[in-house]
């Protein structure tokens, strides 16, 4: 199955102008609050198998040896668990989805940064070894699949979720921007 998204290109124009046409520029604390609830909606992605990038849809299958170390790894800590079940940190293998330890996705932030005189808000990595398993998964090393999690501008953008996460953010500021003007 193939998941493609539209982006309304003039709702977009509209907005972006209407930022622009804003007196008051965007403060730290409405960056730090946008790049939060980014950060939110990648991760409810992520955990669905779903990629956060436009137009890629669920992540690829896992392959081969890979597959079956998943396998055998659950069965194993079910029967080290009691009652059978196995543990929180047992990789399933549906959905697909980056975490085994977790560290990927913790190690997944925002932050903050000062641009002409106002804010954006930028995720990223933490940790050194997240971005080169992000990289990982990009490049396909190791005979990976393809699940980057950060977009590479100019040639993509995060998922219609996300891009919508931010119109809704960036429409209440600009209605709270107006209220204050009249």
């Amino acid at each position: 199955m193939k998941f493609t998204a539209k982006v309304d290109y003039k709702a977009l124009g509209n907005l972006e102008e209407k930022i622009a046409d804003l007196a008051e520029p965007v403060d730290k604390k409405q960056a730090q609050t946008l790049g939060k609830l980014i950060l939110k909606e990648m991760k409810s992605l992520i955990r669905k198998g779903i990629s956060p990038l436009q137009g890629k849809g669920k992540f690829p299958k896992y392959k081969g040896s890979y597959k079956d170390r998943i396998r055998k790894t659950g069965k194993a800590y079910a029967k080290k668990s009691p009652g059978g079940r196995a543990r929180a940190f047992a990789k399933r293998l549906t959905p697909v989805n980056l975490k085994v330890s977790g560290h990927q996705m913790k190690s997944l932030i925002s932050w903050t940064k000062k641009v002409k005189g106002s804010h954006e808000a930028i995720i990223g990595y933490r940790s050194k070894f997240a971005k080169d398993k992000e990289l990982g998964h990009r490049e396909r090393k190791n005979n990976q699949g393809f699940r980057p999690t950060i977009p590479k501008a100019p040639r993509e953008g995060f998922a219609r979720r996300i891009q919508d996460v931010y119109l809704k953010f960036y429409n209440g500021v600009i209605n709270k921007q107006t209220k204050k003007r009249i």
